[in-house]
């Protein structure tokens, strides 16, 4: 269902959305598009694990998040995991070598 800007109270000139109505936009634009509800936060994680996925340089995603290099480290750990940024540790291996 497509959802005209209008409905969906996105101001014409870009600026932002006031913080405490996104939720209830966001809610609007589940209901309208007849899918189950999401909150803004639930669509940041989503989108940063998808950049994450897609194998984007971490600096990229923190910038574009607006979150630092090492918050994404953080909180999306397991999905570094995942796609092998972060190595497991090699136990087997001594400080010497």
């Amino acid at each position: 269902m497509f959802i005209p800007v209008k409905d969906a109270e996105f101001t014409v000139r870009g600026t932002p959305i006031q913080r405490g109505r996104q939720g209830e936009l966001l809610h609007n634009i589940c209901d309208k598009s007849r899918v189950e509800r999401i909150t803004p936060y639930e669509l940041r994680h989503t989108a940063i694990s998808q950049q994450i996925e897609a194998g984007h340089n971490l600096t990229q995603v923190a910038d574009w998040a607006g979150t630092s290099v090492k918050m994404i480290q953080q909180h999306y750990r397991h999905k570094l995991k995942e796609i092998s940024i972060i190595p497991p540790v090699d136990m087997t291996q001594t400080k010497n070598g």
